[in-house]
């Protein structure tokens, strides 16, 4: 074999593998239980892994927050993935949705995730506290 195809064939294997990071964290989209659904909070990013109308695996960026649609009686997860900084999502016009507690990393009492039933139509916008770019809303339809 040539060190041209070589070389290829290492590109390839180490691009296919997925080693390096990753310009977005990745979990697998997933099944939700009914009236469930799943927001996973990374750093800078969060992620729509399953039970939300909107395509399994989607993200919100510091550029573009994330939507997540569902119907009225769902209980939606928020899980905190990897993360390196503090976060805490709050409402940022619904009393309605409750925050989380700060989940800090480096704190002996970890927050992983936090729950907010969401029994009532309306639009729930939040934030991150700590970075304020981080957002979304939860459509409940």
């Amino acid at each position: 074999m040539s060190r041209t195809y070589l070389l290829l064939f290492f590109v390839a294997y180490y691009t296919l593998s997925g080693c390096g990071k990753s310009a977005t964290p990745d979990l697998e989209p997933t099944t939700c239980a009914p009236n469930q659904a799943l927001v996973a909070v990374f750093d800078g990013v969060l992620q729509n892994v399953c039970g939300c109308q909107e395509t399994a695996g989607t993200y919100g960026t510091l550029d573009s927050p994330l939507t997540c649609t569902v119907s009225a009686g769902t209980r939606v997860s928020f899980y905190f993935f990897n993360t390196q900084l503090a976060h805490q999502l709050i409402s940022t016009e619904n009393t309605a949705f409750q925050g989380c507690p700060v989940a800090d990393p480096s704190s002996v009492a970890k927050i992983s995730s936090f729950e907010v039933l969401f029994g009532s139509s309306g639009n729930y916008r939040f934030q991150d506290a700590f970075i304020s770019n981080l957002r979304g809303q939860i459509i409940v339809q």
